[in-house]
């Protein structure tokens, strides 16, 4: 209903930002450990897929950017595991830049580069508006370091 109305108020936008947790609240595991049998992993995908889903649906002709908030991974507040990287940030990928036919016109193979490495992504709208996407969660205090593989260096930047 929301989005039903935000059309007819405003009509066809250029951009939509979404800043991140698009999965519910407790649909990630709490901690590594808790998420044996993938059922958290799953749940937080179904959750991303039903959310963009909407989004497809109601604004097709609009880029949609997303990024990552700390309810969108595998486990809450942390990132990406290095064992579930490429499956989790491909799944991403596709949701976001393929499904999402808005975004058909931005340079995807940038994207999609930037992405599978590290969850972060930069969209040219227009030759003087840039919009960068950070993945957060690799700068998190509370991250558990062993998610963070090669981008854990982010993380001691803030420590001095």
């Amino acid at each position: 209903l929301m989005y039903t109305r935000f059309n007819e108020v405003y009509g066809t936008v250029d951009v939509i930002l979404v800043p991140g947790d698009s999965a519910a609240h407790k649909v990630a595991a709490s901690k590594e450990g808790d998420d044996p049998t993938g059922s958290h992993y799953t749940a937080v995908k179904a959750n991303l897929a039903a959310t963009f889903a909407k989004f497809q649906e109601h604004f097709p002709n609009t880029v949609i950017l997303p990024t990552f908030g700390n309810n969108d991974g595998r486990y809450h507040d942390e990132a990406i595991d290095e064992a579930d990287k490429s499956d989790y940030y491909n799944f991403v990928y596709d949701l976001w830049f393929n499904q999402l036919t808005g975004n058909a016109g931005l340079d995807l193979a940038s994207i999609k580069s930037t992405l599978l490495s590290g969850g972060y992504y930069r969209a040219d709208i227009t030759s003087t508006v840039t919009v960068l996407s950070l993945n957060s969660m690799y700068m998190d205090f509370e991250d558990n370091a062993v998610h963070n593989g090669e981008v854990n260096l982010i993380s001691k930047w803030f420590e001095y």
